[in-house]
């Protein structure tokens, strides 16, 4: 199931927002700072711990022995509240994520940082496990999750937004390829997906942030965040509507109505 927010709209009022260039999103960058600061009470925990490991889109190595990694089955605790996913965190494992991704953002290559920094839009497909899949290091929380989409919110500029933690995902054909290519074991297509969550956010109309700042926001490695044209591919939408096409279109991908990536229904 996806859980579907919209934050209430004043009537007729006119949409003044960030602009959408680059001096703008500068400006946009100042508030945005603020707004993480707001919750500073796990930055103290976001140093010491190690994250060599993490590999793949995190700007860190995969594993150089795949015969000895398997995909990490920590329990979990979760509820299902009507039908919805809820993924339940610890204040431990909520410091865990922060430390996690601090140090994620500190090891980025030059390229990530660029990607960051440079590339702006007001639609995002947003995905993070919930665990290092071989150290069972938590990398995401629900609570870190809510508290990004409060800072949107604090900032005026979210529009919609839905979100779903999947946990009896699959792989298809091309992501068991990319798993096994990338160091993680044998990986079969149908092999069950590591529990993960996926997000798409939608701006209000005339609002624009950097990849940089919405992985700030929900303190998830910048590499997991994508635009439209780099999630959708030659499918994103184009022309009038594209924005509102686009996020519809990720949200077929977060029940699989529509796959376009490495997971199948």
């Amino acid at each position: 199931m996806i859980a579907v927010a919209r934050p209430e709209l004043v009537a007729g009022r006119q949409q003044s927002g960030i602009q959408e260039n680059h001096e703008e999103t500068r400006k946009l960058g100042d508030r945005f700072s603020d707004a993480v600061h707001e919750h500073s009470a796990t930055a103290e925990n976001w140093h010491g711990t190690d994250t060599r490991e993490g590999g793949g889109l995190l700007g860190s190595p995969a594993p150089t022995s795949p015969s000895s990694v398997t995909e990490n089955r920590n329990a979990v605790a979760q509820n299902a509240v009507n039908g919805y996913l809820e993924i339940v965190s610890t204040p431990a494992e909520i410091a865990a994520a922060a430390a996690f991704f601090a140090d994620a953002k500190a090891g980025e290559t030059t390229g990530q940082r660029q990607r960051a920094n440079r590339l702006h839009g007001s639609v995002f497909g947003l995905m993070q496990y919930r665990q290092n899949a071989r150290t069972g290091q938590v990398m995401l929380t629900q609570e870190t999750i809510d508290i990004g989409l409060d800072r949107l919110r604090n900032l005026d500029v979210l529009d919609l937004h839905a979100d779903v933690w999947q946990s009896r995902d699959t792989y298809n054909a091309k992501g068991a390829a990319a798993r096994t290519a990338k160091g993680w074991g044998i990986i079969t297509p149908g092999d069950r997906v590591p529990l993960h969550w996926h997000g798409a956010i939608l701006l209000k109309r005339g609002c624009d942030l950097t990849i940089r700042q919405v992985s700030d926001a929900f303190e998830i490695p910048s590499a997991r965040i994508r635009l439209p044209r780099e999630a959708l591919g030659d499918n994103a939408p184009k022309g009038r509507g594209a924005a509102r096409r686009a996020f519809l279109d990720l949200c077929a991908y977060l029940t699989h109505e529509l796959v376009a990536g490495d997971h199948s229904a």
